[in-house]
């Protein structure tokens, strides 16, 4: 796993020389005070000679303050920003002890807070405190939103909700945060989880989510649709959206890898890198300069992935998805969701099944399914084929026939099942899958329940030998899976190392002393219907696609639209109002059907065409299109 504050400046390179920030500063090395007495070490860095008063960024981090790159200072002191790295209680040059975020929040001590409080009693502060960071830094800031408010927040790749997005996501306890403790020298920390596997009282000290009433601050969420904290960036976008000023944005990133276009197996299109650059500067210029970015525009952007070049030496031969979407409202108000039922024979398909024997397997502890990619942390992470543990026999694999026409997806995949267990106790995990063409299968996104956790998470509800209906939340995603592709779901009870094992026995967690085999049952019939729910969009076209286009008329096939002279851009989809944009600027807007724009603008090189479609009550969806233009 990247560690230190390079991670921070990992969140801040762009393919670009870092000699372009040009700034002096000064830097002071501060012991801060907390409430209970402890002192945080504290650097500041004032831009020239520190002689004014300066809108403040402040990094929190377990990772060592002194490992903060010259380059990162200097992108912030050369826009006219103080900056603040502390390292957080009892890690490297502070005192205490390192809590794993219980010292950061809205608890008896308040580090976060009290920080923030001593920043603004100095006279270099003109008042303004921007909380910036990602991956723990990030956790730390959530952390910090819960106990006061500041003038804004970018918060990446993050946990708000400990028990729930990072520690026992579906109930099962993640190994991935025992890892990273151990990593920190925090190993205490385990016993101490280790007792509370229930969500109770402790975890409510690490839930932003009991606090979002108290949350004023903007906060801008960045995650990635392959990061082990991608449901966290969604939930507390969701959970804060309605206050107004945050803003998401999802891009098809494992943990931190926003610039490299190879995630897993799979190997995206350039436009998939991330500008963080860019990203945080018209977050921080808007809210703490006052500055119009245009970084307001958009609620909510997210990268519609679809079919890539593979490892594997797959070549993409579609261009439909990869391509940046924007909406008002999570999911899109196109989104109709849809079942796709479980069938005998490991058939995938919209049709209910009636009278059909169900699929059993073994699942024995001591064989664990192994974990192949998928949303990790210190494991490889990403879309990595999975065709090696699909043909175990303690995996049951249901797929769809090849798609005759694409299927796009935005929003939350849950899986509908009906289960029967031998044992006491067990865990279901679910994989969606993307099938490509030549057979191989990619992990998309993925799921797991503790069966004593179907109810509740804040209590146990043992099996006791019956049929019993789980929702297992495999996430949030945004895809197309295209023609010729096959949709696919793999169902286990095991998915080792990155959650640990269901012994099958019952016990409290990590109490047992033996492990039993389970035979676990899933079932597909008429009364027992078992299905995925897929947020499938309505259509939402925008016609020419690709190709190569002289006065209109295609010349040539092409991935990529490439436009030479006039031509008429058509939008296909139920709505009651479509808007052109070509490069951010507003061209067109259509109220009747059919939605057609007449372009014949003067643009030569490569281009991005914005169209936004409404519905009746305002709520918007669009696409973004990298085109090549050449008219003169």
């Amino acid at each position: 796993m990247v560690k230190g504050v390079a991670i921070a400046t990992i969140l801040f390179l762009l393919s670009l020389n870092f000699n372009f920030f040009d700034g002096d500063y000064v830097k002071e090395t501060y012991m801060v005070e907390m409430r209970d007495g402890i002192k945080l070490a504290t650097d500041v860095y004032l831009p020239g000679d520190g002689s004014g008063s300066y809108p403040v960024v402040l990094i929190r981090t377990p990772y060592n303050k002194n490992g903060t790159s010259e380059e990162l200072v200097k992108a912030f002191v050369s826009r006219g920003y103080a900056l603040v790295v502390q390292d957080l209680r009892g890690t490297h040059a502070s005192e205490g002890i390192f809590r794993a975020f219980l010292d950061d929040g809205w608890n008896e001590c308040q580090d976060g807070n009290d920080t923030v409080q001593w920043i603004l009693s100095q006279e270099w502060c003109n008042g303004k405190i921007a909380v910036w960071g990602g991956s723990a830094m990030g956790i730390a800031g959530y952390m910090l939103a819960g106990s006061c408010n500041v003038t804004c927040m970018l918060i990446a790749i993050a946990a708000s909700n400990m028990y729930k997005h990072a520690v026992y996501p579906g109930g099962e306890f993640r190994i991935d945060a025992e890892e990273w403790l151990k990593e920190q020298e925090a190993e205490y920390m385990v016993r101490i989880f280790e007792e509370h596997y229930n969500y109770d009282d402790f975890w409510r000290q690490l839930d932003l989510s009991t606090r979002y009433n108290h949350v004023g601050t903007p906060i801008y969420h960045i995650g990635g649709w392959y990061d082990i904290f991608a449901e966290g960036t969604m939930d507390t976008f969701l959970g804060l959206q309605d206050k107004g000023n945050q803003k998401l944005l999802m891009g098809p990133w494992t943990h931190g890898e926003f610039l490299t276009t190879q995630q897993g197996d799979l190997i995206y299109p350039i436009n998939s890198l991330l500008d963080v650059y860019g990203e945080t500067t018209g977050w921080l210029d808007y809210w703490m300069k006052g500055e119009e970015t245009g970084i307001m525009k958009e609620k909510i952007r997210f990268y519609m992935m679809g079919e890539c070049s593979t490892k594997q030496g797959y070549k993409a031969k579609s261009g439909a998805g990869n391509e940046w979407w924007v909406c008002n409202e999570w999911p899109p108000f196109i989104v109709e969701p849809t079942k796709l039922y479980l069938h005998e024979n490991g058939l995938l398909n919209y049709d209910m099944p009636y009278a059909e024997e169900p699929d059993s397997f073994l699942y024995d502890p001591s064989n664990p399914v192994p974990t192949i990619g998928g949303r990790n942390l210190v494991l490889p992470s990403g879309p990595m084929k999975q065709n090696e543990i699909e043909e175990r026999e303690d995996v049951l694999v249901y797929t769809s026939l090849p798609l005759e026409k694409p299927v796009t997806i935005a929003g939350k995949v849950i899986a509908h099942l009906w289960i029967s267990s031998s044992a006491k106790d067990t865990d279901f995990s679910v994989r969606l899958c993307d099938v490509y063409p030549d057979g191989n299968s990619y992990i998309i996104a993925h799921g797991i329940l503790m069966a004593r956790h179907r109810i509740s998470f804040e209590r146990e509800d043992f099996l006791e030998g019956g049929i019993y209906e789980l929702n297992i939340s495999i996430g949030n995603t945004a895809i197309i899976f295209d023609k010729g592709h096959r949709i696919r779901i793999d169902i286990t009870s095991s998915n080792y190392p990155a959650f640990e094992r269901n012994p099958n026995t019952g016990d409290a967690f990590r109490k047992n002393d033996s492990y039993v085999v389970a035979e676990n049952t899933i079932y597909h019939d008429a009364e027992h219907p078992s299905y995925i729910l897929l947020p499938v969009l309505n259509e939402f076209k925008i016609e020419p696609e690709d190709g190569i286009f002289i006065a209109g008329k295609k010349v040539m096939n092409a991935k990529t639209l490439v436009i030479i002279g006039k031509i008429n851009f058509e939008v296909r989809a139920n709505c009651s109002k479509a808007i052109f944009y070509l490069d951010g600027e507003k061209k067109y807007e259509d109220y009747d059907e059919p939605f057609i724009w007449q372009f014949d603008e003067f643009a030569i090189g490569f281009h991005k065409i914005k169209v936004e479609i409404y519905s009746k009550d305002g709520k918007m969806v669009g696409r973004e299109k990298e085109i090549i233009i050449f008219n003169i």
